[in-house]
């Protein structure tokens, strides 16, 4: 559509129709596009939905080992037994605090991502 062009009835409705299935995953039409376009750059030529599956039938065997909290301690403690400075192991501590938040954070937001992915692609 040209500059000069008025958008058509069906235009606008077309419009209103995709914005409301963004607006059922609490995104505007705008978000979803750049979801949409970020999505099909990273999957390449496989299918977005595709690719999904593929990644959640793949980690669902996943165990961790450790918790996070407990590699933490273990570097804490390392450092500890090493013979550091307490204001060393005190740095450890705090260190070892602050990769746990981000850390959790970025699980945190892969799980939502997860969870977004399935709802919308109805997996």
């Amino acid at each position: 559509m040209g500059s000069s062009e008025m958008a058509s009835r069906r235009d606008l409705e077309l419009l209103h129709h995709c914005e409301g299935l963004t607006k059922q995953f609490g995104v505007s039409l705008f978000a979803a596009i750049k979801e949409w376009a970020s999505a099909r750059k990273v999957a390449g030529e496989i299918s977005i939905p595709g690719a999904v599956r593929f990644y959640i039938a793949s980690r669902r065997g996943l165990l961790a080992v450790k918790s996070i909290k407990e590699v933490a301690h273990d570097i804490v403690e390392s450092r500890r037994v090493s013979g550091v400075t307490d204001h060393c192991v005190y740095n450890c501590k705090d260190y070892t605090k602050q990769i746990n938040l981000v850390i959790f954070q970025c699980v945190h937001s892969l799980v939502l991502l997860t969870e977004s992915f399935r709802t919308r692609w109805r997996f």
